[in-house]
Protein backbone atom coordinates (compact mmCIF):
# COMPACT_ATOMS: atom_id res chain seq x y z
CA UNK A 1 0.00 0.00 0.00
CA UNK A 2 1.32 3.12 -1.19
CA UNK A 3 0.98 6.34 1.08
CA UNK A 4 1.95 10.13 -0.02
CA UNK A 5 4.78 11.57 1.27
CA UNK A 6 4.42 14.27 4.28
CA UNK A 7 8.18 15.15 3.67
CA UNK A 8 9.08 18.62 3.73
CA UNK A 9 11.09 18.97 0.16
CA UNK A 10 14.04 20.12 2.09
CA UNK A 11 13.97 16.81 4.61
CA UNK A 12 13.68 14.10 1.94
CA UNK A 13 16.79 15.73 -0.21
CA UNK A 14 18.72 15.69 2.62
CA UNK A 15 17.99 12.19 3.36
CA UNK A 16 18.62 10.83 0.05
CA UNK A 17 21.97 13.02 -0.32
CA UNK A 18 23.38 11.72 2.88
CA UNK A 19 22.73 7.64 3.08
CA UNK A 20 26.75 7.65 3.48
CA UNK A 21 26.84 9.55 6.08
CA UNK A 22 23.84 7.55 7.61
CA UNK A 23 25.66 4.30 7.69
CA UNK A 24 29.13 5.75 8.88
CA UNK A 25 27.37 7.01 11.56
CA UNK A 26 25.88 3.93 12.70
CA UNK A 27 29.72 2.45 12.16
CA UNK A 28 31.08 5.12 14.28
CA UNK A 29 28.33 4.06 17.54
CA UNK A 30 28.63 0.43 16.88
CA UNK A 31 31.98 1.05 17.46
CA UNK A 32 31.67 2.18 21.55
CA UNK A 33 31.32 -0.33 23.56
CA UNK A 34 27.97 0.67 26.22
CA UNK A 35 27.87 -3.06 27.42
CA UNK A 36 25.54 -2.94 30.16
CA UNK A 37 26.75 -3.92 32.86
CA UNK A 38 28.53 -1.89 32.99
CA UNK A 39 26.56 0.71 30.81
CA UNK A 40 29.38 3.65 30.64
CA UNK A 41 28.08 5.57 27.87
CA UNK A 42 29.67 8.62 28.31
CA UNK A 43 31.85 8.70 25.21
CA UNK A 44 29.03 7.70 22.79
CA UNK A 45 26.90 10.06 24.26
CA UNK A 46 29.44 12.81 23.68
CA UNK A 47 30.09 11.96 20.09
CA UNK A 48 25.53 12.21 19.51
CA UNK A 49 25.87 15.37 21.03
CA UNK A 50 28.84 16.65 18.95
CA UNK A 51 27.02 15.39 15.76
CA UNK A 52 23.89 16.92 16.35
CA UNK A 53 25.31 20.37 17.75
CA UNK A 54 27.66 20.22 14.58
CA UNK A 55 24.07 20.04 13.06
CA UNK A 56 22.52 22.52 14.23
CA UNK A 57 20.63 20.98 16.95
CA UNK A 58 19.76 22.13 20.68
CA UNK A 59 21.12 19.40 22.88
CA UNK A 60 20.63 19.29 26.85
CA UNK A 61 22.59 16.62 28.56
CA UNK A 62 21.10 15.05 31.89
CA UNK A 63 23.29 12.91 34.03
CA UNK A 64 22.89 11.75 37.61
CA UNK A 65 25.89 9.19 36.81
CA UNK A 66 28.45 11.10 34.60
CA UNK A 67 29.51 7.93 33.18
CA UNK A 68 25.88 6.98 32.04
CA UNK A 69 24.60 10.84 30.15
CA UNK A 70 21.15 11.26 28.52
CA UNK A 71 20.72 13.70 26.01
CA UNK A 72 17.50 15.50 24.98
CA UNK A 73 17.61 16.84 21.93
CA UNK A 74 14.77 19.51 20.64
CA UNK A 75 13.86 20.82 17.00
CA UNK A 76 11.12 23.25 17.41
CA UNK A 77 8.27 22.86 15.48
CA UNK A 78 5.04 25.36 14.46
CA UNK A 79 2.81 23.75 16.82
CA UNK A 80 2.05 23.64 20.65
CA UNK A 81 2.39 19.34 20.64
CA UNK A 82 4.93 17.61 20.90
CA UNK A 83 6.35 13.94 18.90
CA UNK A 84 9.48 12.80 20.88
CA UNK A 85 11.59 10.21 19.82
CA UNK A 86 13.19 7.65 22.47
CA UNK A 87 16.41 5.43 21.70
CA UNK A 88 18.92 4.05 24.14
CA UNK A 89 22.37 4.19 24.16
CA UNK A 90 23.51 0.90 26.14
CA UNK A 91 23.46 -2.42 24.61
CA UNK A 92 23.31 -5.90 26.33
CA UNK A 93 27.05 -7.40 26.94
CA UNK A 94 29.05 -9.46 24.62
CA UNK A 95 31.62 -12.27 24.33
CA UNK A 96 34.13 -11.10 21.65
CA UNK A 97 35.23 -14.96 22.18
CA UNK A 98 31.67 -16.16 21.00
CA UNK A 99 31.60 -14.20 17.90
CA UNK A 100 32.86 -14.74 14.29
CA UNK A 101 32.64 -10.76 13.36
CA UNK A 102 33.82 -7.74 15.87
CA UNK A 103 31.49 -7.11 18.07
CA UNK A 104 32.55 -3.72 17.99
CA UNK A 105 32.00 -3.31 14.35
CA UNK A 106 32.24 -5.15 10.95
CA UNK A 107 30.91 -4.15 7.48
CA UNK A 108 30.24 -6.88 4.84
CA UNK A 109 28.11 -5.67 1.98
CA UNK A 110 24.87 -3.96 3.09
CA UNK A 111 25.41 -5.87 6.48
CA UNK A 112 26.75 -3.93 9.85
CA UNK A 113 27.83 -6.17 12.46
CA UNK A 114 27.86 -5.74 16.26
CA UNK A 115 26.19 -5.41 19.30
CA UNK A 116 23.41 -3.30 19.57
CA UNK A 117 23.11 -3.10 15.57
CA UNK A 118 19.77 -4.03 15.96
CA UNK A 119 19.02 -3.15 19.75
CA UNK A 120 19.17 -0.21 19.24
CA UNK A 121 22.05 1.49 17.82
CA UNK A 122 20.73 1.37 14.24
CA UNK A 123 17.19 2.71 15.37
CA UNK A 124 19.29 5.79 17.63
CA UNK A 125 21.08 6.63 14.25
CA UNK A 126 18.82 6.76 12.53
CA UNK A 127 16.68 9.10 15.10
CA UNK A 128 20.15 11.70 15.03
CA UNK A 129 19.63 11.69 11.15
CA UNK A 130 16.09 12.85 10.96
CA UNK A 131 16.75 15.70 14.05
CA UNK A 132 19.63 16.90 11.38
CA UNK A 133 17.57 16.23 8.31
CA UNK A 134 15.18 19.05 9.87
CA UNK A 135 17.63 21.49 11.14
CA UNK A 136 20.40 21.21 8.17
CA UNK A 137 16.88 21.73 5.92
CA UNK A 138 15.64 24.61 8.14
CA UNK A 139 12.43 23.28 8.07
CA UNK A 140 10.10 23.67 10.88
CA UNK A 141 7.93 20.37 11.78
CA UNK A 142 4.40 20.57 12.27
CA UNK A 143 5.01 19.98 15.89
CA UNK A 144 7.86 20.04 18.33
CA UNK A 145 10.42 17.28 18.12
CA UNK A 146 12.33 16.14 21.07
CA UNK A 147 14.72 12.92 20.65
CA UNK A 148 15.91 11.49 24.21
CA UNK A 149 18.55 9.78 23.80
CA UNK A 150 19.37 7.40 27.24
CA UNK A 151 21.71 5.26 29.51
CA UNK A 152 20.53 2.68 31.76
CA UNK A 153 17.97 1.02 29.59
CA UNK A 154 18.98 -2.62 29.24
CA UNK A 155 18.93 -3.51 33.51
CA UNK A 156 16.23 -0.72 34.08
CA UNK A 157 18.75 1.71 35.78
CA UNK A 158 17.79 4.71 37.42
CA UNK A 159 20.32 6.40 35.51
CA UNK A 160 18.19 6.35 32.30
CA UNK A 161 14.91 7.62 31.36
CA UNK A 162 13.60 8.15 35.11
CA UNK A 163 16.28 11.20 35.42
CA UNK A 164 14.99 12.67 31.74
CA UNK A 165 10.93 12.38 32.56
CA UNK A 166 11.23 15.60 34.09
CA UNK A 167 11.55 17.25 30.46
CA UNK A 168 9.25 14.83 29.22
CA UNK A 169 7.00 16.07 32.09
CA UNK A 170 7.00 19.77 31.16
CA UNK A 171 6.88 19.39 26.97
CA UNK A 172 3.72 17.05 27.50
CA UNK A 173 2.43 20.07 30.21
CA UNK A 174 -0.71 20.65 29.89
CA UNK A 175 -1.65 17.70 27.98
CA UNK A 176 -5.11 15.73 29.48
CA UNK A 177 -4.89 12.74 30.69
CA UNK A 178 -0.87 12.66 31.07
CA UNK A 179 0.20 12.06 34.67
CA UNK A 180 3.79 10.45 35.39
CA UNK A 181 4.15 8.20 38.16
CA UNK A 182 6.51 5.39 39.28
CA UNK A 183 5.05 1.77 38.48
CA UNK A 184 5.90 -1.90 38.89
CA UNK A 185 7.42 -3.05 36.09
CA UNK A 186 5.81 -6.35 36.27
CA UNK A 187 2.55 -4.44 35.19
CA UNK A 188 1.81 -5.49 31.35
CA UNK A 189 0.74 -2.30 29.00
CA UNK A 190 -0.31 -2.12 25.42
CA UNK A 191 -1.09 1.31 22.94
CA UNK A 192 -4.62 0.15 21.84
CA UNK A 193 -3.80 -0.43 18.21
CA UNK A 194 -6.26 2.14 16.84
CA UNK A 195 -5.18 5.13 18.15
CA UNK A 196 -3.62 7.78 16.63
CA UNK A 197 0.32 7.47 17.00
CA UNK A 198 -0.35 3.51 16.17
CA UNK A 199 -3.01 5.43 12.86
CA UNK A 200 0.33 7.47 12.32
CA UNK A 201 3.13 4.93 12.62
CA UNK A 202 1.46 2.28 10.66
CA UNK A 203 0.68 5.28 7.92
CA UNK A 204 4.67 6.06 7.98
CA UNK A 205 6.08 2.80 7.65
CA UNK A 206 3.56 1.87 4.65
CA UNK A 207 5.31 4.60 3.43
CA UNK A 208 8.78 3.27 3.18
CA UNK A 209 7.23 -0.44 2.16
CA UNK A 210 5.44 -2.15 -0.93
CA UNK A 211 3.99 -5.26 1.09
CA UNK A 212 1.08 -4.82 3.89
CA UNK A 213 2.19 -3.78 7.07
CA UNK A 214 0.48 -5.50 10.81
CA UNK A 215 -0.09 -4.06 13.94
CA UNK A 216 0.26 -5.90 16.82
CA UNK A 217 -0.44 -5.07 20.57
CA UNK A 218 1.73 -6.46 22.93
CA UNK A 219 2.90 -5.35 26.27
CA UNK A 220 6.63 -4.34 25.29
CA UNK A 221 9.05 -3.39 27.78
CA UNK A 222 12.00 -1.68 28.72
CA UNK A 223 11.67 2.20 28.43
CA UNK A 224 8.83 1.94 25.95
CA UNK A 225 6.46 0.21 29.31
CA UNK A 226 7.69 2.96 31.32
CA UNK A 227 6.14 5.49 29.30
CA UNK A 228 2.93 4.17 28.91
CA UNK A 229 2.52 3.33 32.19
CA UNK A 230 3.17 6.98 33.21
CA UNK A 231 0.06 7.60 30.41
CA UNK A 232 2.40 8.59 27.55
CA UNK A 233 1.07 7.24 24.47
CA UNK A 234 4.05 5.00 23.16
CA UNK A 235 4.88 2.74 19.77
CA UNK A 236 7.56 0.96 19.72
CA UNK A 237 8.38 1.12 15.37
CA UNK A 238 11.50 0.03 13.69
CA UNK A 239 12.74 -1.54 10.21
CA UNK A 240 15.11 -4.58 11.46
CA UNK A 241 16.34 -8.06 10.87
CA UNK A 242 15.99 -11.40 12.03
CA UNK A 243 17.79 -10.70 14.77
CA UNK A 244 16.43 -8.14 16.65
CA UNK A 245 16.08 -8.33 20.28
CA UNK A 246 17.22 -12.15 20.22
CA UNK A 247 20.98 -12.02 19.47
CA UNK A 248 21.23 -8.70 18.11
CA UNK A 249 24.08 -9.54 15.44
CA UNK A 250 23.69 -7.15 12.69
CA UNK A 251 21.41 -4.49 10.69
CA UNK A 252 21.35 -3.64 7.27
CA UNK A 253 21.96 -0.68 5.20
CA UNK A 254 18.43 -0.99 4.03
CA UNK A 255 16.79 -1.03 7.79
CA UNK A 256 18.88 2.06 8.65
CA UNK A 257 17.29 3.61 5.57
CA UNK A 258 13.99 2.53 5.94
CA UNK A 259 13.74 3.81 9.72
CA UNK A 260 15.33 7.36 8.69
CA UNK A 261 12.68 7.83 6.09
CA UNK A 262 9.93 6.14 8.19
CA UNK A 263 10.92 8.19 11.73
CA UNK A 264 10.53 11.19 9.35
CA UNK A 265 7.40 10.62 7.63
CA UNK A 266 5.70 10.12 11.22
CA UNK A 267 6.82 13.55 12.12
CA UNK A 268 3.87 14.51 9.42
CA UNK A 269 1.60 11.25 9.77
CA UNK A 270 1.31 12.27 13.77
CA UNK A 271 0.80 15.60 13.30
CA UNK A 272 -2.32 15.24 10.61
CA UNK A 273 -4.04 13.15 12.74
CA UNK A 274 -3.62 15.38 15.87
CA UNK A 275 -5.20 18.42 13.47
CA UNK A 276 -8.06 15.88 12.57
CA UNK A 277 -9.09 15.43 15.91
CA UNK A 278 -8.64 18.92 16.69
CA UNK A 279 -10.88 20.34 13.74
CA UNK A 280 -13.50 16.99 15.05
CA UNK A 281 -13.38 18.40 18.49
CA UNK A 282 -17.14 20.50 18.96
Amino acid sequence: MSVPSRLPEGVESYLEANRAILVSTAETLIGHDTSNPPGHTATAAAWVASRLADGGVDVERIAVDPEKPNLVATVPGTSDRTLCFVGHLDTVPFDAADWSRDPLGERDDDRLYGRGASDMTGAVVAMVQVALAFAEADAKPPVDLQFAFVSDEETGGDAGLPSVRESIRNCLGGVEGVSIADVSWSRGSHEPIDSSLVEASAAAAESVVDGSVYRRSATGGGDAKSLRHDGIPTVELGFGTDTAHAVDVYTTVDALVRNAEAYSQLVGEYAARIDAGRSSEP
